[in-house]
């Protein structure tokens, strides 16, 4: 007996629908015309933990988002994922209870009321990347519409690999990734290779830094010795002929400046400089 194929399950009917147009989120890779999947890099990570968490057997979940258009065609954008708890897990195989639908329609109804179930995920632990019979069973009887895809990740050899309905047939296609805005912004910095200095994106502004850096030091050093150094003493400040002229005609001015004197040898830390000073008789 001849298996049945309903081609008319294909992706290249999404575009028959009218679909809410969107621009395209900015992705990881080219984005090609006609039906193409975007998958959001929290998504992809969500997948891949799951899956990790356990290799001993099978998990599996459903995929969440909607079907947009832009200028190349329908798109599915894939932004959340539900885990597919109390899921029947078997080491080569997977099957969804009635237990996991209850929980996948409850987080439907209270987290993505506005979203669609586009597809389903499930992992390979150890061997490769292919949808087995009870994973064509589970595509062709649950997620048989011409948007829903199946999505196979492989926790211990690191591969994953996503599948289309086309012609009736799930085929294995390539997928684009919406990466996360800190991942992205993150990845445009240029940080310096510190074990190989010279070698790295730093290399362009090593003479400018250095420089800038010789500078700074120069000046703080300056600065520091500046404030450090002691304020000059000239010593006693000796009066001018002048002075002498006046301090002759005078008898007190003269004993004035005589105990001035004393008082300066006595404590050499006063400065004659603050002393004041009579300008110079101008001659006669």
């Amino acid at each position: 007996m001849s298996e049945t194929v309903n081609t008319a399950i294909d992706a290249s009917t999404v575009a028959d629908t009218a679909w809410p147009f969107m621009v395209a989120p900015k992705t990881k890779g080219r984005r090609n015309a006609g039906f193409q999947a975007i998958i959001h890099r929290s998504v992809l990570d969500q997948m891949h933990n799951h899956g990790r968490n356990n290799t001993e057997v099978e998990i599996c979940g459903v995929l969440v988002g909607n079907v947009y258009q832009d200028e190349l065609g329908p798109y599915l954008y894939i932004t959340d994922a539900i885990a597919g708890d109390s899921a029947s897990e078997h080491a080569a195989q997977v099957t969804f209870t009635a237990e996991t639908w209850d929980h996948i329609q409850n987080v439907m109804d209270r987290d993505h009321h506005d979203k669609k179930i586009v597809g389903w995920y499930h992992t390979h632990p150890g061997f490769d990347i292919f949808l087995s019979g009870m994973d064509l069973f589970i595509q062709d009887n649950f997620f048989n519409l011409p948007w829903q895809v199946a999505f196979v990740y492989d926790p211990i050899g690191e591969k994953e690999g996503l599948f289309v309905w086309r012609k009736g047939k799930s085929e294995k296609e390539n997928f684009l990734v919406e990466e996360d805005a800190a991942v992205e912004a993150a990845n445009k910095i240029s940080l310096p290779d510190l074990e190989n200095l010279g070698k790295g994106p730093i290399t362009r502004y090593t003479p400018t830094l250095y420089l800038t850096a010789f500078l700074i030091v120069f000046l703080a050093t300056y600065v520091l010795l500046v404030q450090q150094q002691p304020a000059p003493n000239y010593g006693p400040r000796i009066p001018s002929p002048g002075l002498q002229d006046e301090t002759a005609k005078d008898p007190d001015l003269n004993e004035l400046m005589e105990q001035m004197q004393d008082h300066t040898a006595d404590d050499p830390a006063v400065d004659m400089n603050d002393a004041p000073v009579e300008p110079a008789a101008q001659a006669q």
